[in-house]
Formats: C-alpha cells, structure tokens, sequence
C-alpha cells in the first residue's frame, strides 16, 4: 500500500464529506426503488429479481479494485435488502389501502 499518512482531522473532514454525498445518493436510491415498487404493484410482479441482482453485483464487483471487492459485494447485498424491503413495505402498504 503506498498511501501516505495525512492529517487525521483533515482525512476525518474527507469522510464527513464522502458520507455526506453516499447518504444523499442513498435517498436518491430509495426514492427511486418506490418508483419500482410502484411499478412492480402495477404490474403483479414480485419484488424480488435474482437473476437481475446477481448480475447487478457482478457488474459491480467488476467495476471495484480487487482489494474492496468483497467489501463492496456486502454493501450492495445489503443495499438491495433494504431497497427490497422498503418496496415490500409500500406494496404492502398500497394494497392495504386499496381493501
């Protein structure tokens, strides 16, 4: 690892900032998995895609250092199992309003 060593206060900063632009791109995520859940209700199909997340995650994998890769696989495995949640969530929430 050829990383020099920084100032601890001013590499906390840096993080406080990346932390802030991943909680802004995680509501944006979530806004936009309702708008799936939406349409999924609308069409009858499960929330639950396998086939379509593996590929997902293998292409992020790919697109990933190899020294994060299984880092980042378990965020997006987690990423997804929120985002599938919160569309059952809804869903379930749509057709209880809907009876």
């Amino acid at each position: 690892m050829d990383r020099k060593i920084t100032d601890l206060e001013e590499t906390r900063e840096k993080i406080t900032e990346v932390d802030r632009l991943i909680t802004d791109l995680f509501v944006r995520r979530m806004q936009l998995a309702e708008d799936v859940a939406l349409y999924k209700a609308a069409k009858g199909m499960p929330v639950l895609d396998a086939a379509k997340e593996a590929k997902k995650l293998e292409q992020i994998a790919g697109q990933m250092p190899e020294e994060f890769r299984e880092y980042g696989i378990s965020l997006y495995e987690k990423i997804f199992e929120l985002s599938r949640d919160y569309q059952q969530k809804l869903i379930a929430g749509s057709k209880d309003l809907n009876d």
